[in-house]
């Protein structure tokens, strides 16, 4: 009898620490599906800031909007693309308000190609700030023509989280 109670004991042992790593396992896996969610929608949105960003300099070209608003768009992009390579905080709304604190993006290619993004927007924020000063033909010129490039980057970006998210 005392056998049988040694064992009956064991197995209860053995489900209380199977249990307790299944609930660690769990609140593991749904902690960095809430990372990696956030991620994808954020890296989403950017494809459309960077259009936004195009119509909104379009806008400023004919008198319609004032620069303050392209700024905000920017530093939106801006800030957004840095937390989604380094981590940090990462602004949730287009106002600069709300933030949540994001990991960095541990995952080599699309850390790389969040990186792409970022080298090719370097030249466009620059060129829109210019063009924001001088209203410079050759500014516009140059946004609108990369436009297309760093959309399609930016989608490999998204695509590249995306599958790195489905293989977790």
């Amino acid at each position: 009898m005392n056998s049988v109670k040694l064992i009956n004991f064991k197995i209860y042992i053995a489900l209380i620490i199977l249990s307790i790593i299944l609930i660690i396992t769990g609140f593991y896996y749904s902690r960095v599906q809430v990372d990696d969610s956030l991620r994808i929608n954020l890296a989403g949105r950017q494809r459309m800031l960077s259009q936004k960003i195009v119509k909104e300099i379009l806008l400023y070209k004919i008198g319609e909007i004032s620069p303050d608003k392209i700024i905000n768009s920017l530093r939106v992009f801006s800030e957004t693309q840095d937390a989604l390579i380094s981590g940090g905080p990462a602004p949730l709304d287009l106002e600069l308000k709300v933030y949540r604190e994001l990991p960095a993006t541990e995952d080599k290619e699309s850390s790389s190609k969040l990186l792409d993004v970022k080298k090719m927007w370097g030249p466009v924020e620059k060129h829109a700030g210019e063009f924001i000063s001088k209203k410079d033909d050759e500014s516009l010129k140059h946004i609108i023509s990369e436009s297309e490039i760093i959309l399609s980057a930016i989608d490999d970006s998204v695509s590249e989280l995306q599958m790195k998210s489905e293989k977790n």
